[in-house]
Order: C-alpha cells, then sequence, then structure tokens
C-alpha cells in the first residue's frame, strides 16, 4: 500500500470539497441540471426522488456505491466522511448534501443502507430535514428487476 498516494488523495478530496463550499450558492454559477423524478428510498424506506434530494442544496457532492462491494467503495466512502468532517468542524456544512446512490438495487434495501452508514460512521440526514446540513443521504432504488 502507498501511503504517500492515500495522504495525497486525502488532501485532494478534502480541498476539493472545501473550494466548492467556499465558492457560494451552486445557483450563482452553475444552473441545476433536469433531473429526472426516478422513485428512491432512503435508509429508512421513506420515498425519494433526485429532483428532492438535490432540492435546496448549496453544494452536492454525489457519490456511487454498493454496500457488497469491497474495492472501491469503502475508501471512497472513509474519504468523503473524512473530508465532511474536516469541513464540519469549519462550519462549512451549512447547505451541503452528500448524497450516495446504490448501484445495487437488487441488493441494497434500507436495512443494508443503515448497516453501510453505521459501518462508516454516517450522520444520516433525519426524516424531516429536507435541507442539507453535511448528513448524508443514501437512497437506492426500486427492487423489482427491469
Amino acid at each position: 500500500m502507498n501511503c504517500s498516494a492515500d495522504l495525497q488523495r486525502r488532501r485532494l478530496c478534502a480541498a476539493a470539497l472545501l473550494a466548492a463550499t467556499g465558492a457560494g450558492h451552486a445557483a450563482d454559477w452553475l444552473p441545476p441540471p433536469a433531473l429526472p423524478p426516478v422513485p428512491l428510498k432512503d435508509a429508512d424506506g421513506r420515498p425519494w426522488t433526485l429532483p428532492q434530494a438535490l432540492d435546496g442544496t448549496r453544494v452536492a457532492v454525489v457519490s456511487f456505491f454498493f454496500t457488497g462491494c469491497q474495492a472501491v467503495c469503502p475508501p471512497q466512502t472513509a474519504l468523503l466522511n473524512e473530508a465532511r468532517q474536516q469541513l464540519h468542524e469549519r462550519g462549512h456544512t451549512r447547505g451541503l448534501r452528500l448524497l450516495a446512490l446504490s448501484v445495487d438495487p437488487l441488493g441494497d434495501g434500507p436495512t443494508q443502507l443503515r448497516d453501510y452508514a453505521r459501518r462508516f460512521g454516517l450522520p444520516l440526514a433525519q426524516p424531516d430535514a429536507r435541507e442539507a446540513n453535511g448528513e448524508w443521504l443514501l437512497l437506492t432504488g426500486e427492487r423489482t428487476p427491469v
């Protein structure tokens, strides 16, 4: 394992998030994309759509994962969570949405999302908190195969 490269990735990830949160409101420099209302569920089984998940968000960090992933997902999640913690310590998480979308809706239901969040110590968005404050929103799709 190359520890120097790992440290460099951590610093780069943290710097990118810090820069993004200091850039002003996203709407000031980038119009939001039109998102399809894909039906999704969070770690508590509550329904969401992509427009709802990103509504009112100043800066959104979107990642893709699946709970059974053993290679890229765990270090990616850990790096993003470390960057989130650094931003939180500096008071820069207001309006920050960390959105992780599962690419395995057949294997990832609300229980698996909750277990994944617990394993990595991710603070999940509260049920009534539609405004982003640096909490994670883990979403998965419908379990019906296409």
